[in-house]
Formats: structure tokens, C-alpha cells, sequence
């Protein structure tokens, strides 16, 4: 669903989700602040804070979002969905298969960069030895012309 998941992002897009479904809907007049500063508690500020994020969860199928005019939004839980998806882990669960599908294709990389490197040594090592069977083999030839004749 999502490749460039973040672990703040996913805490962030779990909180919205979860505050959508415990009041029926989530704005910035009822998310909390993100930031400690004073001025991070005014909605205008938590709706450019938000939006980002907001923007992330559009894309999703586990919510519907609702923009009105510049400064406010409003994300709705879709019931039963929204809850199986909580339940599972949320954004949080998506980040850590995320992460486990990195970790593993960081490995297969790894190991394909390894027997790549392995097939070069050997491929140089076949090239450098490919003539010394036929040179021993046409040594062997003349010798055994010249014992036949001799």
C-alpha cells in the first residue's frame, strides 16, 4: 500500500485514524497538538501540521476525508473497516511489514551480489586456465607423433 512508510508518519496517520473512530470523525479542533510550542494547540496551525497526512489517508480505503475550504478538514471512519484495520496494527503493523520486507530483500541483494561476485572469480579463473588442458593436450600429441615415427 505504502513504500515510503516513516515510523513517526505511521504513529501519526494511527493516531488520526484512531481519533476518527472514537468521535465519529477527526479535525484539528479534536487531534492532538504534534508539537510542544505554544502556538501548536490553534487549529490553523494543527490543520497545516495535519495536512500532510491527511493528504496520505485520502489515498486510503479505511477512511473517508472531507477538506473544507483552506483550513479545515475531516476524516470519518468507515465503521467495521476502520476497526479490523486498527485491531491489525494500523499504519504502525504496515510499517513493521514494511520494514521485515526490507530487511529480507536487503538479504536477497546481498546474497545475489555475493554469488555475482563469486561467478566473476570463477569465470576469471576458467579464462586463465581454458588454454593450459588444450596446450598440454597438443604437447602430449607431438611427443607421441614423434615416439610413433622415431
Amino acid at each position: 500500500m505504502m513504500n515510503d512508510l516513516t515510523k513517526e508518519t505511521a504513529e501519526i496517520l494511527n493516531i488520526i485514524v484512531e481519533t476518527s473512530l472514537n468521535n465519529n470523525n477527526a479535525n484539528p479542533r479534536n487531534l492532538p497538538p504534534l508539537n510542544n510550542d505554544i502556538t501548536s494547540s490553534d487549529n490553523n496551525v494543527k490543520f497545516h501540521d495535519y495536512s500532510y497526512y491527511v493528504k496520505i489517508l485520502e489515498k486510503s480505503d479505511f477512511v473517508t476525508v472531507k477538506w473544507y475550504m483552506e483550513s479545515d478538514f475531516s476524516v470519518s471512519a468507515i465503521g467495521r473497516i476502520t476497526l479490523e484495520f486498527l485491531e491489525k496494527g494500523g499504519y504502525v503493523n504496515l510499517y513493521k511489514e514494511q520494514e521485515k520486507q526490507g530487511i529480507h530483500k536487503n538479504k536477497i541483494e546481498s546474497l545475489e551480489f555475493k554469488k555475482l561476485k563469486w561467478d566473476a572469480v570463477n569465470s576469471e579463473f576458467l579464462a586463465k586456465t581454458r588454454w593450459w588442458p588444450l596446450i598440454i593436450a597438443l604437447a602430449s600429441f607431438v611427443f607421441s607423433i614423434f615416439a610413433l615415427f622415431k
